[in-house]
C-alpha cells in the first residue's frame, strides 16, 4: 500500500502521525556538542524557510542553490524549497568560482544558501551579474547575510 502523500515533503506530517515527535531526527555537532532536532523542529524550520523564501519573492519553479557540506540545514533547505514550490540545485562546495558562476547562470538560480562564511564569499563573488537576488549563510558571520535556524 503506497504512503498517503504525493509530495516528498508530505512525509513529515506522515512520520509525525506514525512515529510521534521523534526527538533526534537530525543531529549535528556544534562547538563540540551534539545539537539534536526533533521531527517538529525539522518541520518548523522547513516551513519557516519556505515562508521566508515566498516573502522574499520566490515563485514556483524558481531555482535555489545550496552549497554546503552535510548538516541539518541542508535538509531544512531542501524541504523548505520544495514547500515553497522551488527547485533545489545542490552544488559541490569545493568547485571553482568559475564553475559556480556557470551553474548560477545555467540554472537561472535566484537564491543561494552557503554552508559557511568562506562559501558565502565564494557564492557572493560568483553571483555578480547573474540572476541571483540573494546569498545567505547558515551560520552567523560578520559581513554575511545569515539565514540562521
Amino acid at each position: 500500500m503506497p504512503a498517503p502523500f504525493n509530495r516528498l515533503f508530505d512525509i513529515l506530517p506522515y512520520y509525525q502521525e506514525k512515529y510521534g515527535n521523534k526527538p533526534d531526527v537530525l543531529a549535528n555537532k556544534v562547538n563540540g556538542q551534539w545539537v539534536k532536532y526533533s521531527l517538529t523542529q525539522f518541520t518548523d524550520h522547513a516551513q519557516q524557510l519556505a515562508c521566508g523564501l515566498i516573502a522574499e519573492g520566490l515563485k514556483p519553479g524558481d531555482k535555489v542553490i545550496i552549497m554546503a557540506n552535510n548538516r541539518p540545514e541542508w535538509n531544512f533547505t531542501d524541504f523548505g524549497v520544495m514547500m515553497a514550490g522551488g527547485i533545489l540545485v545542490p552544488i559541490y562546495p569545493t568547485i571553482s568560482e568559475h564553475d559556480i558562476k556557470f551553474i548560477f547562470n545555467d540554472s537561472e538560480a535566484v537564491y543561494v544558501f552557503a554552508g559557511n562564511k568562506d562559501l558565502y564569499a565564494k557564492a557572493k563573488a560568483a553571483a555578480a551579474g547573474t540572476t541571483v537576488k540573494g546569498v545567505f549563510v547558515f551560520d552567523d558571520a560578520p559581513g554575511c547575510e545569515s539565514w540562521n535556524v
